[in-house]
This record gives structure tokens, sequence and C-alpha cells, in this order.
């Protein structure tokens, strides 16, 4: 009845024969959608035609154990499985693999004579059965020897997919940084350029065109009054228009107006935050405005019933978002411009409190503001940790001037008395003359032996002395023409904080971290 066959891989010489001829050899996934499988010991699954119940041309899964079997009944346990097996492997159609311990490739086991399906034994899984339908639609591609699959493309790299509408891509920052490093760098030749031009119309110094002026004689100044009553430091001090009356604040959270003839102390008010940093007298005498590190600027009026507190009759004008760094009135008591840690400055009505005008062009604190004298026009200079000193039109908001030569932060700036320029004091322990109608720096004054910063800086009532207060305790008196130092004064126990020359030209307050205020005459 069967032929003997050289024995396939995974099969037995000896039992393989007798069991193609008995249906029971291990069937092989075939080429035919409707093969089946073959159970344990019986034989492949049926395909569409007569003669391809095993083998590599179609059919389903070999049994596993078909050849271990060599020809005996299989048990229920590997019918079932054998069963399980031909329905998945009748699912999936062509292209199956060999099963277990059956021929993997075709072999000379295709190429038997095969007992067709209906004459299988008992023992055959698929004999007797419904086939499962052939799968539908598109059908995989056949294995064949020597191609392989196309392997999927791995999930650490994907395709790159289209970008969403309006989606902001990666590149579009990198061309906004280009384009803004090359607006800066253009900003940066125009600047050189503008330097340039400045430096051929700058012919003469100064000093130079004063050798003819005749030099100052011998300077004295002394202290004349000391006035005493802080807790900390001193950090900024104004005069009142009478000459007479100073207003000072402190770092340790106190406002008091002194008689600098007297030394008496006629109002005191207690802030709500110490380092009170800025102050002013409002240029009728009956109000002061101060701030600090609240960041706002507070106004107090000065006429007042004796039953009155005056601290009830605050208006909080200003609101910065950081510290008031200083303020100062207009030319009336309705207006104060204020110069903030946020890098602004603003002009602001002080019976509503609002905002008339803000100034933004400063890269850092503004610490320094001074308005020009009345009769020049509406323009105010600033100071700040930029380096830069900025004059700006109070009615368009507009920087019309702007100064960087300083090496340091700029702590001080004031007017000339006829308003044409101004001078500034640095960190950089140099102070420095700007004319505004040449519009460049026109004189530095320093020396070698200066290695302090300047804090606060003034003109005498004439412009012809620039008084300069140091972190090194003293007193610098600097001729503004000639550019050399007529006087230094000493007197007090820590740096000098603030300076301000009187109304009247006759004397000058200084006010230091030692807690004391000095009037020199």
């Amino acid at each position: 009845m069967g032929t003997t066959l050289p024995a396939s891989r995974g099969g037995v010489r000896s039992s393989a024969t007798a069991g193609i001829a008995l249906g029971t050899a291990p069937g092989a996934r075939g080429r035919c959608p409707g093969g089946g499988a073959g159970g344990a010991g019986g034989g492949g699954g049926g395909g569409h035609r007569p003669g391809h119940g095993a083998g590599r041309g179609c059919g389903g899964r070999g049994g596993r154990g078909g050849a271990r079997e060599g020809g005996r009944r299989a048990s229920p346990w590997a019918r079932r499985r054998a069963r399980a097996a031909g329905a998945r492997a009748g699912a999936r159609g062509r292209g199956g693999r060999a099963g277990r311990g059956g021929p993997r490739r075709g072999g000379s086991a295709a190429a038997a004579p095969l007992a067709p399906p209906a004459s299988a034994p008992e023992g055959g899984a698929a004999a007797g059965r419904r086939q499962p339908e052939p799968r539908r639609g598109p059908l995989p591609p056949a294995r064949r020897p020597g191609l392989r699959r196309p392997r999927a493309r791995s999930p650490a790299s994907p395709l790159p997919s289209p970008p969403r509408p309006g989606a902001k891509m990666a590149t579009d920052g990198l061309h906004e940084n280009q384009t803004l490093a090359s607006l800066k760098s253009e900003a940066e030749s125009l600047k050189g350029k503008l330097e340039e031009e400045r430096a051929k119309l700058h012919d003469v110094e100064l000093h130079q065109v004063a050798e003819r002026v005749e030099a100052l004689g011998q300077f004295v100044m002394k202290t004349r009054r000391t006035l005493k009553g802080h807790g900390n430091k001193v950090l900024c001090m104004d005069w009142c228009k009478d000459k007479r009356r100073i207003v000072s604040s402190s770092q340790d959270g106190k406002v008091i107006v002194w008689d600098s003839f007297t030394t008496n102390k006629e109002h005191a008010v207690t802030m709500p935050c110490t380092w009170v940093m800025a102050c002013a007298y409002a240029p009728s005498g009956c109000a002061i405005a101060c701030g600090g590190l609240d960041n706002k600027c507070s106004v107090y009026p000065l006429t007042f019933d004796k039953n009155e507190n005056m601290a009830a009759k605050k208006k909080s004008v200003a609101m910065h978002t950081n510290y008031l760094s200083a303020c100062s009135f207009t030319n009336s008591d309705m207006q104060i411009l204020t110069a903030s840690g946020d890098g602004t400055c603003a002009l602001w009505d002080v019976e509503s409190g609002q905002l008339l005008q803000s100034f933004h062009g400063h890269g850092a604190d503004v610490l320094c503001l001074d308005l020009a004298p009345s009769e020049t026009g509406n323009t105010f200079v600033s100071g700040g940790c930029d380096k830069k000193a900025m004059v700006w039109d109070m009615r368009s908001g507009q920087c019309v001037q702007a100064f960087e030569t300083h090496e340091s932060d700029i702590n001080s700036v004031r007017y000339y008395p006829s308003g044409d320029a101004f001078a500034s004091g640095s960190d950089d322990a140099t102070c420095r003359l700007y004319d505004l109608r040449a519009d460049r720096e026109v004189a530095i004054y320093s020396k070698e032996s200066i290695i302090f910063g300047a804090s606060s800086v003034d003109f005498s009532l004439s412009g012809r002395l620039l008084f300069a207060g140091y972190n090194d305790y003293t007193i610098n008196v600097w001729d503004v023409l000639k550019g050399s130092r007529v006087s230094i004064l000493f007197g007090h126990e820590n740096r000098v904080s603030t300076l301000r020359v009187s109304p009247d030209g006759t004397a000058f307050c200084s006010g230091s971290w030692d807690h004391t205020l000095r009037v020199w005459a």
C-alpha cells in the first residue's frame, strides 16, 4: 500500500511509509486556502483538490507528533490539538508552515501518492468535518525560499509626519533668532557710525577751551549743622523752596522734615516699609512725597490742624511693579515724576492718581532722575543700571537723547543751572558732563586715587563747581571748566548717599549711611 520514502526533515524513515499510506503522516501547511490540519498520527488536512492532504503543496498544519506516532492511533488529547491547529491553518489559507515533527519543506513526502481525504481512517482529524471557509480579501504574499519579508520600521525611528496646519515649527524660532541677531548687529554698526560722526565734531576738550579762564583759589567749606534723628542709613533728602526746611528718608522707614537752622524736627512719618529710597518737597512747600520698597509713591500734606493725623491724609499716587528709586514734583504740586526698579519712569496726576505718561527705554533699573529748569522746556534726564543717561520729552514720552559712556551703574544725574548740560555720577568712580547742544560728553572728572563710586552729584548755583559724594566717605569739589579737584570735604563716617545744594546756593546738605545729615557752608 505504501511506498518507502526517504526521511524528510523532522520525520522518521521507518514509520513515515506506513503513516503516509494510512493517511497518518504529518501534514504541512500548503498553498491551498481550503486545507485543514492533520491530527496527531492522523492524515493531513484536505485541500481543495484530491491528494492535497499533506506536504508543502497544500493543506493545513501537520498534526503535532505525526512522525513520532508512526501510524499508531492518536489519543483524544492529540486529536483536540489537531482540530484546533486545523481551524487556525484553514483560516490562514496559503503559505502555512509545517507542524512540529512534520516536514518543513515539500521534499519527498510531497511527491508520495497520498490517499484522498474522504478515505482517511477514523484517526484523521479533518475527515468528515466541515472545512472553514477560505479567507476573503487580499491574500498575504506566499513565503518563498530566499525571499525575506520586508521588516517593519522600528518605532524608535517613525516616519516624519507632515506638519499640522498652523503648527509652529522649531525652525521658526531659529529664523527669529537669526533675524534678531541681524537686527542687533545692524544697530551696533549704526551706533558705531554715529560715534564716528560725533568724534569728528569732537575737536576740542572743555578744559582746553577754558585755559584762559582764571583758576579758582583755595576753597574752604565746613560743617555748620548736623542733623541727628534717623536710626539707620539716610538714603535721600531734598530742600524746600523756602531755603530752610529739609526732608529726608532713611532705611529705618521714617521720613523726617527738619528745620536746618535750628536742627529741630518739625514732622515725622513712619512708612509701612523700610528702605524709603526716595523723597521730595512740593514746590509750594505744603506737601512731601516719598516711597521705596512698597513700590508706590505716597504724598503727605504738611498743612493740617493739630487734631488731625498726618498719616490719615496720605495719598497713594504712583504704583510701580518694583521699588521706587526716585521722585520729583514738576513745576506744580499737581504732577509728580517717578523712577522705579522696573526700568520705567512715569508721570502721575497727584489729585486723581492717574498715570499721565510712561517712559520706556532703559534696559535695567532706573536709579535717578532730574527735571530740567522750567525755562528750558518739559524734559528730564534719567540714569540707571544699564549705564545709560537718557533725556526724555514729557509731552511725547519719547527719548530725545541718550548717552552711554559710563562703565558702570549711574547713581545720580543733575542738570546744569542753565539746562544746556547735565552731570552724572557712577560706580565707575567718575563724574561726567554732557552737553546737550553738542550731543556728546565734554568732560570727565576723575583721579587715579579715586577708586570708589560716586553716589550723588549737584552743581553750585553758578555752575562753576560740581559737588560729588563718594563711597569712601568724602565729598569732592570739582572745577567744572578746568576739570580739576579744588577741595575734599571730610566729616561723614560712612558712604555719602545723597547730596543737594540749597535753592539760594549758600549751602548744601549731604546725607550718609552714618545715620546723619550735614549742612555745609
